[in-house]
């Protein structure tokens, strides 16, 4: 087995009421990962988890994942597609372009255009990403409390995490694409 080099992502703006639930996600997941002695690297381990949890996007998102074999972004999503609280796994290919088709520039990028071009650059960029995405509607009311459907989907969004997290140490892609977007 090769040595894995993870990077999770708790993203999302935590004063920005339901945006926030990307952090919350992160940070059960740190607090799981840290009872389990998951997260640790040792000399036994082929692996190394470490956690983040950020309000960046584009560039500067993709530049902290420098240096990773994969990442797992957890974020507030909006489809309109699934049930306010659903929680999907997807790789970040199955996630909509939002700025298709629009101006755009290196100032304010999407996450994959700011990966193309990293891997353009030849930088050392996670072989996956993949989205754990919490659907959700208010991520702009300002707040730092999360409406009851978003909390109470929180178990559901970490557990989902920590299987992804497991599937990746072991070389498995079983729930990549269990719970997907499209």
């Amino acid at each position: 087995m090769e040595y894995r080099n993870i990077l999770v992502i708790g993203l999302g703006n935590p004063i920005l009421g339901d945006d926030g639930v990307g952090w919350r996600v992160g940070e059960a997941v740190q607090e799981i990962l840290n009872k389990e002695s998951m997260g640790k690297a040792s000399d036994s381990q082929k692996y190394k988890i470490d956690i983040e949890c950020l309000a960046e996007g584009g560039l500067r998102l993709m530049e902290i994942m420098v240096g990773y074999d994969y990442a797992v972004i957890i974020d507030a999503i909006t489809t309109h597609n699934q049930p306010i609280g659903s929680v999907s796994c997807f790789p970040i290919e199955k996630m909509p372009d939002l700025t298709a088709g629009h101006f755009a520039s290196p100032h304010n990028t999407t996450l994959q255009t700011a990966l193309q071009l990293g891997r353009e650059l030849n930088l050392s960029l996670p072989e996956k990403v993949i989205i754990i995405g919490i659907e959700a509607k208010k991520v702009y009311d300002l707040s730092e409390e999360l409406t009851p459907s978003i909390k109470d989907s929180i178990p559901q969004a970490v557990h989902q995490t920590i299987d992804l997290l497991k599937n990746l140490i072991s070389g498995s892609n079983s729930q990549e694409g269990k719970n997907d977007i499209t």
